[in-house]
């Protein structure tokens, strides 16, 4: 499993038109079904809470009250790798946190923040 997260543009960047976006993408290589269990944070960075469904991947669901749940895709068959991208502009969410479990349905859960 391996995790990418960047802002874009980068800080520092002075042009006012350019949406700064904050992007986190998660890969792995494995063969087996995963789960992205996942939630923002808005008033402290460990919170769990309902991400607004304008940023959700495409096929996630709604998890009891606070979190989506997202399967991992393939990106391409050449590739050989399943991901999930998430994409939150800045100006239009205030989030402090991003949280998740990543899990195959029936294991062990695996949690990072």
């Amino acid at each position: 499993m391996c995790a990418l997260a960047h802002v874009d543009p980068p800080p520092g960047e002075t042009n006012p038109a350019l949406k700064r976006v904050f992007k986190v993408q998660f890969f792995t290589d494995s063969d087996r079904d995963l789960v992205l269990h996942w939630a923002v944070g808005r008033r402290h960075p460990n919170e769990w809470t309902l991400p607004e469904e304008k940023v959700w991947p495409a096929g996630s669901k709604i998890f009891g009250a606070g979190a989506v749940q997202t399967l991992f895709a393939r990106d391409t068959e050449e590739s050989g790798y399943k991901s999930v991208k998430i994409e939150i502009a800045a100006d239009e969410l205030k989030v402090k946190g991003l949280n998740y479990v990543f899990f195959a349905p029936g294991d062990v859960l695996r949690a990072h923040h």
